[in-house]
This record gives structure tokens, C-alpha cells and sequence, in this order.
């Protein structure tokens, strides 16, 4: 196998989010600089997975550098090491572990820490594949026990949902654009990457009613059916900016500051922003997020009685106890519950 590096190595770097190769990579010669690159470039096709992968990768090998541990030298006592120190935080200068200009490194949540454990586990196994290494050092490393029974994803309640669309102005196309984008996450469950990837032909009738079609995590591709308020909404955007024909097009787009809208569609992140600003509009709380959507609407269809397999399936999700995660009605019996503490 020729052991040449990426011809275009900065492109490569900025498709997984770093700004240069790892010096213990750079160190282990060109066959380890290429198949790095090929872990994340060929191997991960989820941007937000190649990018939190390569950030967590990136982390260990430069805490390997700082401490003249060579590639080939990473032992299961390495991994053990750092585990530790995610798990537990490291003092700075004052002691704490606070972070800062102190030097100090905050501990982070276990969820975190399995997360990077995940991410070098699958890099060494490649590169040990690879005849990098001669064996996968994170293989017997266990990470933090974390068990999760109850998501900590902040939800709205139908209310607020309500109050959130009807806060917004409508006499302009941003206004629509906006309400048609919530109300598409409100009414879909779908995540706020997939709602941002739709296209105008994405919103079309398959003979006996309008659907929408998202491609998901994992190249998943679902047509979920509008409901007659999520339709009228979609419409009177389409119909209020023009787009209608424009079927290869995004459906949602940025607009100009004349208030014309742009080729360009709208990013995860510029949603995000929008939701936050709607949010403090309506005067709802600031922690609330895209993703509250969907335990919204999750919580919602199980409190009317709708089966939790159905709501699977609305979700997406591949297995009972992750669509589980995002049900808060044991949040509100909980509630109800310590109101009645007679203290």
C-alpha cells in the first residue's frame, strides 16, 4: 500500500476539525500520518461523529506527546491513565481543578469520557489493522460505569410549544420560514439536522396526503405524514417566498437582508441561533433546544395513550429503551408527588 499522505492534507484536516495532524502521528512515519487520515475521512460519515472523534483523538495523542509516550509505547496502562484523569479532573497551579489560567482540568461527565474512550478505542483498531501498532491498547481499558434511565434533555410542554409558534410574526417571509422550521421539528419529531437537509421536493404528496421525506443518522431515508396544521404552515411559507418550483432547492433558506430569501439553505448552527432568539421572545426558558422537540413531542403522544412502539418508530430509533430516554411524564408524577410534602 503506497504510504503517501493526503495530497490536499488542510482540506482533509478541516473536514475532521482539527488544524494539524497529532505530532505522535506525524512522529510514527507516513503509514500512520495516511491511515489516521483514513480513519476519519473513510471510515466515519457522520460530520458531527468524524469531528467530536478526531477532537477526542487529537486530546489523548497530544496528552501522549506532552509526556514523550511514542505511538508504538501506548500500553493499556496509557489509556488507564488518561481515563483517569477525564474521570477526575487534573489540579492546576491553586489546586482546583477548575480550568482556566490556572492550568487546571475541569472533570468531565461519564458519558464524556466513554465517548473519548469510544472514539480512541476505534482509531487504535484501525491503525492496529493498519500494522500501525501491533495491538489495540484501549481494547481492555473500561471506562466509568453510566447508566442512563431518564434523558437530562430539557422539554417544553404543549403550552410553551403553542405559545413559542404563535409569538412569531408572520408578516414576513422570515417569520414563516421560521414558524414552518419549528413547527416541522414540533410536528415530525425529526432531528434539527435532518428538518435543516430537507429540500422543497422533500414536502410532496404520495397520492393520498403530503409527507415529508429526511434522510437521518446513518443514511436512514423516512417519509413521515404532515399533520393538516404542519401542512397549512409548510404551504403558506412555500407559497410566501416563491420556492414552490425550485424543487432541488433547500426549504429552508437564509434570507437577505432586504428579507429575500438565498440559494443557500439554513445550517444546524443558524437554527439553533434562531430558536434561541425565539425563545427569548416568547420569554421561555433559555435552556430549552432543538432536541426538547422531540421529548416534547415523545412525552406528549405517550401521555395520550399512543403505544410506545409506535413512538419508536416516529423517532427513529432502533431500540425501546432510547425512545424511554426522551419520556418526562415521570418528571411530572415526581412533581405532583412533592408538592404534597406537608413540611
Amino acid at each position: 500500500m503506497s504510504a503517501k499522505i493526503p495530497s490536499d492534507p488542510t482540506r482533509q484536516l478541516a473536514r475532521i476539525g482539527l488544524e494539524s495532524v497529532p505530532l505522535t502521528i506525524r512522529n510514527a512515519g507516513p503509514d500512520a500520518t495516511r491511515a489516521f487520515f483514513e480513519f476519519f475521512t473513510a471510515t466515519i460519515r457522520n460530520k458531527n461523529t468524524r469531528m467530536a472523534y478526531a477532537r477526542a483523538c487529537a486530546r489523548f495523542l497530544d496528552w501522549c506527546d506532552g509526556r514523550g509516550v511514542r505511538l508504538e509505547k501506548i500500553a493499556p496502562i496509557t489509556l488507564a491513565a488518561y481515563v483517569e484523569l477525564l474521570s477526575n479532573g487534573l489540579p492546576g497551579e491553586d489546586g482546583t481543578t477548575e480550568g482556566g489560567e490556572n492550568g487546571g482540568i475541569p472533570p468531565m461527565a461519564p458519558s464524556s469520557v466513554k465517548q473519548h474512550l469510544a472514539a480512541i478505542r476505534m482509531l487504535f483498531d484501525w491503525l492496529a489493522t493498519r500494522h500501525i501498532v501491533d495491538v489495540n491498547p484501549a481494547r481492555s481499558v473500561k471506562g466509568p460505569k453510566h447508566t442512563v434511565v431518564e434523558g437530562i434533555t430539557p422539554a417544553f410542554d404543549v403550552k410553551q410549544a403553542r405559545l413559542l409558534l404563535e409569538s412569531i410574526d408572520i408578516s414576513k417571509p422570515r417569520g414563516l420560514r421560521d414558524r414552518a422550521l419549528l413547527a416541522s421539528m414540533i410536528y415530525t419529531a425529526a432531528r434539527v439536522s435532518a428538518v435543516c437537509n430537507l429540500r422543497v421536493k422533500d414536502f410532496s404528496q404520495d397520492g393520498s396526503q403530503w409527507i415529508l421525506r429526511f434522510g437521518e443518522k446513518g443514511g436512514k431515508r423516512r417519509q413521515i405524514p404532515c399533520s393538516s396544521v404542519l401542512e397549512k404552515i409548510l404551504r403558506e411559507y412555500i407559497d410566501a417566498t416563491g420556492i414552490g418550483d425550485a424543487v432541488d432547492t433547500p426549504l429552508f433558506r437564509t434570507f437577505t437582508k432586504s428579507g429575500r430569501p438565498t440559494a443557500r439553505g439554513v445550517s444546524r448552527v443558524e437554527a439553533h441561533y434562531m430558536l434561541k432568539s425565539r425563545l427569548k421572545k416568547a420569554g421561555l426558558p433559555a435552556n430549552l433546544s432543538s432536541h426538547s422537540f422531540r421529548a416534547t413531542t415523545a412525552t406528549d403522544l405517550l401521555a395520550q395513550g399512543i403505544p410506545l412502539e409506535d413512538v419508536q418508530y416516529l423517532l427513529g430509533h432502533a431500540d425501546p429503551r432510547t425512545t424511554r430516554l426522551y419520556d418526562r411524564r415521570k418528571k411530572e408524577i415526581t412533581r405532583r408527588i412533592v408538592e404534597r410534602i406537608s413540611v
